[in-house]
């Protein structure tokens, strides 16, 4: 370690020097005579003017304390925290690592749909019991998103992160061994603890993803954000693809104890890999007001937004395949139908993100989107006053139609509500993030919870034509709603802001 005098004359250097030094080392570490040099917490990052003012004042703080001999709890090792890939740029470097995960995870989510409900039979289990095998996921996911928002500031995202995952990949291990266990209440419970178990650490890792995006990619939050749903997207639709060929060559065992050890060796790579993630307010950092965040019209109409597109995705996964067996299609033509959405999904996630980036008025673009629910909607069935009978192209335009639409529902919904919040006062930092991600994960659970549960209800009692019918009763509805609440708050003709602008 270098003199004592000579350290206290490098931290002495003027902050443009040290934000040289830092941004010139591929590493992101500060390297002074051989030793680290201790540097204030919040990451190298595209910020506004405000967030650099507010660097520069807590970096001159901690200078102060480094040089009175203390560390306080604002400033950090960046030697310790700061571990990124060898020539990959910071940004990048999360980007890829939160892309990795996210697909692991939505890869697992829908692992057991093809094969777990014939297990699940033959260890005497009927239907309704393996069912709700399937909706505790979400309902977990539902009670735990809002605990996770609200503690992120204070236990951290990447902690958090990291944590969910191992959860997560721990759990789909030890649902492979379910195939050991004897028959009745005993395989019940255990698969239902064991799916429990996932759920928790799924809406752990929801939430630090949400809360790293909006902190590391404040000025592409759309794109950025859109890029993990597109990731998470391809993972859902992966995994009964994947999890059917492991289960043919290896069993029940095979693609939950392959998948489950790929989500571990996904974790280690983050933990050693993925840089800490601090919001640009750390200083007295203090949980959200979750009760007030939920108090306003906008972040209730983004959350419906989302609900009602999982609704629809829970609705079709459980009564879409009765409605194709008039056509008798090979199981590989059904399995074609189901990933379609899935694919257009992935493929146009993005796109509403870019849109999203450069516009300010993101309720529209769910209007826009919600009208495509709208049509799919009338092609699924097809809607009885229209003059066409049931045929496979309908459907497969209708899902192709919402898997555009859907993309136009969850990503500028995310993006609007981070933006309302902050309007409204809240804090640019991990207590907001935070707050904001519980859009997503209450909305999203609670849709995939009712869609089947209703679906199931609906199409017993009217039929899966009429089903369609009351779903698209409810987005037209959503849509009304939407048009009331930009009406209500447009701006004067002459402050009118342009639908594109480059937002900052």
């Amino acid at each position: 370690m270098a003199s004592h005098g000579h350290k206290n004359g490098n931290i002495a250097r003027s902050w443009n020097e040290r934000s040289l030094n830092i941004q010139e080392n591929a590493t992101g570490r500060s390297k002074v005579d051989g030793s680290y040099e201790i540097i204030e917490s919040t990451p190298k990052r595209k910020e506004s003017e405000c967030r650099l003012d507010l660097s520069h004042q807590k970096g001159q703080s901690a200078t102060q304390n480094n040089a009175n001999g203390g560390i306080n709890g604002s400033t950090r090792l960046r030697s310790k925290d700061i571990s990124v890939l060898p020539g990959v740029g910071r940004e990048r470097a999360v980007l890829v690592l939160l892309a990795l995960g996210n697909f692991c995870v939505g890869a697992s989510i829908s692992l057991q749909a093809p094969f777990f409900p014939h297990e699940a039979e033959r260890k005497g289990s009927n239907s309704t019991e393996y069912g709700f095998v399937f909706s505790v996921f979400e309902l977990t996911i539902f009670f735990f998103g809002p605990v996770f928002a609200k503690i992120v500031p204070i236990v951290k995202p990447r902690f958090m992160l990291v944590s969910g995952l191992f959860y997560v990949g721990s759990a789909c291990v030890l649902f492979g061994f379910l195939n050991k266990s004897p028959p009745g209440a005993t395989f019940l419970s255990l698969a239902i603890a064991t799916r429990i178990a996932e759920g928790i650490g799924t809406a752990g890792f929801q939430t630090a993803v949400f809360s790293i995006v909006a902190a590391e990619f404040p000025r592409s939050l759309a794109t950025s954000y859109s890029i993990q749903q597109t990731v998470f997207g391809a993972g859902l639709v992966a995994g009964p693809t994947v999890g059917g060929c492991l289960y043919q060559i290896g069993g029940f065992m095979a693609p939950f104890v392959s998948i489950g050890i790929l989500l571990l060796v996904c974790d280690v790579l983050i933990y050693f890999l993925m840089p800490a993630t601090e919001g640009p307010n750390e200083l007295n950092q203090k949980t959200g007001d979750m009760l007030k965040f939920w108090g306003n019209t906008g972040i209730i109409l983004d959350a419906y937004c989302v609900f009602c597109t999982f609704v629809i995705i829970g609705y079709n996964a459980a009564v879409l395949e009765p409605h194709l067996r008039q056509f008798n299609l090979e199981p590989y033509m059904v399995g074609l139908v189901f990933v379609l959405n899935g694919i257009v999904y992935a493929c146009t996630a993005w796109i509403w993100g870019k849109v999203a980036d450069k516009t300010v008025r993101t309720k529209e673009l769910c209007i826009v989107a919600c009208l495509m629910l709208c049509a799919s909607l009338l092609l699924l069935g097809p809607a009885p006053f229209l003059p066409f009978p049931t045929a496979v192209w309908t459907v497969m335009l209708a899902l192709g139609l919402f898997g555009l639409g859907s993309g136009g529902t969850i990503v500028p919904s995310f993006v609007g509500s981070f933006r309302d919040t902050l309007k409204r006062g809240f804090a640019d930092d991990l207590s907001t993030y935070g707050l904001v991600s519980s859009v997503f994960t209450v909305s999203h659970s609670m849709g995939a919870f009712v869609g089947p549960t209703l679906g199931g209800y609906l199409l017993d009692s009217v039929g899966y034509h009429m089903g369609t019918m009351v779903l698209l009763a409810n987005e037209v509805l959503l849509i009304l709603a939407l048009c009331i609440y930009v009406v209500v708050h447009r701006k004067p003709s002459g402050d009118q802001e342009p639908l594109l602008k480059e937002v900052t």
